[in-house]
């Protein structure tokens, strides 16, 4: 749908703060970089625009999916974000775990505020399943923040394992979406218009078409149309060729065979 392109962006701008914010304490802390707190910390701040703009822009899509006004709830969950994570900033503890649990906590609020939008609402999926199966991934990526503010982030495999699950949900939850989504209903298509579509014809050779197929003559045919036998016998000569028939037998035929 027209709203696509937003999921799109959110999606694209979290994946950014992923790549560029996550992935440089991995390898920092690989490398034996004596420094890698104190330098991934301040890489995450200077990521974290990028989750915090991506969670927004979620948060709109999926108002404007269950054509909800976006306003209050992003006011809402801005205010939430920014108050928890200066909180939390202004706790103790090493700088790297409190940016951490800032950036979390962002992520659950967001995430949360998104989830209940989109359970309130019933539009934009085609089934319930599909709905449910959007639902229960959303929850899954809330999970996945909310681990972030636990006990799990002091084991030795948590970020490995964090980042690998941010990337699976986050590439999941906009394909599932497409596969998912409720289709706009397209106008259905008469057998004969979709005949001269496939053909090429014109609406004057339409109407000699619907006249031959009809049983009349090109006399009674152009008498009808007000139009002159001679040109009625070249609208028919261009049809035939258009059709790659060569008489009037055939023509029906093949009208009746596609109609």
């Amino acid at each position: 749908g027209s709203e696509y392109p937003l999921l799109q962006a959110a999606f694209i701008l979290v994946s950014v703060f992923g790549y560029y914010g996550l992935w440089p304490r991995i390898l920092l802390t690989y490398i034996g970089y004596d420094s890698a707190d104190a330098v991934s910390a301040l890489i995450l701040l200077l990521g974290l625009p990028f989750l915090l703009l991506g969670l927004s822009a979620l948060l709109l899509w999926c108002c404007r999916l269950q054509q909800h006004s976006a306003r209050l709830p992003l006011l809402l969950v801005w205010c939430a974000s920014v108050l928890v994570a200066l909180w939390l900033l202004n706790g103790a503890g090493m700088l790297h775990d409190r940016v951490r649990q800032g950036w979390s906590a962002a992520g659950v609020i967001f995430t949360l505020f998104s989830f209940v939008v989109m359970s309130l609402g019933r539009k934009g999926f085609r089934s319930a399943g599909d709905r449910l199966g959007w639902l229960g991934l959303m929850a899954a990526l809330g999970l996945v923040f909310v681990s972030g503010l636990t006990a799990l982030a002091l084991l030795p495999a948590y970020e490995q394992a964090f980042i690998l699950l941010f990337f699976l949900l986050t590439a999941a939850l906009p394909v599932l979406y497409v596969y998912g989504a409720e289709r706009a209903q397209s106008p259905r298509v008469s057998g004969f218009d979709a005949f001269f579509e496939r053909h090429g014809i014109s609406k004057r050779e339409a109407q000699i078409i619907h006249g031959i197929y009809e049983g009349r003559t090109n006399q009674e045919i152009a008498n009808h149309l007000f139009l002159s036998l001679q040109t009625v016998k070249d609208h028919t000569s261009r049809i035939y060729q258009k059709t790659f028939v060569k008489n009037r037998g055939q023509l029906t035929a093949l009208l009746r065979d596609n109609l």
